[in-house]
């Protein structure tokens, strides 16, 4: 009885584990992971098989998110930059009781330029958090310090210090580095001193960046609302408020968080996991 209770368990447990390990593979960002459903009870097996269509379809998912957005780029920048082309070209036909209409007509292409642009960067963002979730590549690794330092020195702000041990964290550098951008952008557009500061926990595994103004901040209802698509803050200044959003999703595709705050000014820290201890 011993044995048949064992090579009953047996049976039931091998599927189990196996769903299990698959379960950590998609978590871990395998593509299309699959388990076998050969043995187990029947319930067990119509699990494995179910969870076999979800990889798959998530996988696919990404694959079509990624495929609209270089569809929708293509088609929408070309009859933007035809529309921007012939309004350039009429600028020196225009009478002078037109200009003003002109004037207006080129400043709402500008706009929507600007619009399309910030769409399509988040809704890349976006893409890259389902890519990474079906398993895309391995994330690459980024010097925080070096990206700080280039883009404060873009933005002709103070130069951060940085920290003895170089911070590597898993995260493409273009994407930090837009993140930063959109950082800095808002902080010198709405703040007075802008400070750049960077470090790591290594205990916790992350290293984080952070970008602080001593401008008049935002409240705690208006922080909650920061990182929402086309929110945009009471200082009335030009914007599509798509920024702060696009970084949030930026951040989360790498397993990040963004975190804003308003004590004595405004302060957006980005936290990202480090490089893996070896």
């Amino acid at each position: 009885s011993f044995l048949l209770v064992l090579a009953v368990t047996r049976w039931l447990l091998k599927p189990l584990a196996a769903l299990a390990a698959g379960v950590r593979a998609v978590a871990a960002g395998e593509r299309r992971a699959h388990v076998t459903g050969s043995s187990g009870p029947p319930e067990v097996r119509e699990l494995s098989e179910l969870f076999n269509r979800m990889s798959d379809a998530v996988t696919e998912a990404a694959d079509q998110q990624r495929r609209l957005i270089a569809d929708a780029s293509h088609q929408l920048r070309n009859p933007m930059a035809a529309l921007r082309l012939r309004m350039d070209t009429l600028s020196g036909q225009v009478k002078p009781e037109g200009v003003r209409a002109y004037t207006a007509g080129v400043a709402e292409i500008e706009r929507l330029e600007s619009l399309l642009d910030g769409l399509l960067a988040l809704a890349s963002a976006e893409s890259a958090a389902t890519e990474v979730a079906a398993g895309g590549r391995e994330p690459e690794l980024t010097d925080v310090g070096a990206v700080a330092v280039d883009r404060a020195g873009f933005w002709q702000v103070p130069l951060p210090g940085t920290p003895p041990l170089a911070v590597l964290v898993r995260c493409p550098e273009s994407d930090l580095a837009q993140v930063l951008d959109v950082l800095l952008d808002n902080a010198v557009k709405y703040g007075g001193e802008v400070r750049v500061s960077l470090g790591a926990d290594r205990a916790a595994g992350v290293g984080w960046v952070e970008v602080h103004d001593d401008g008049p901040g935002l409240t705690a209802e208006e922080l909650a609302l920061a990182t929402s698509r086309f929110w945009r803050g009471r200082s009335g200044k030009p914007g599509t408020g798509l920024g702060l959003a696009i970084a949030d999703q930026l951040v989360r595709a790498r397993h990040g968080a963004l975190s804003l705050s308003s004590a004595d000014g405004f302060t957006a820290r980005v936290t990202l996991p480090l490089e893996p201890a070896l």
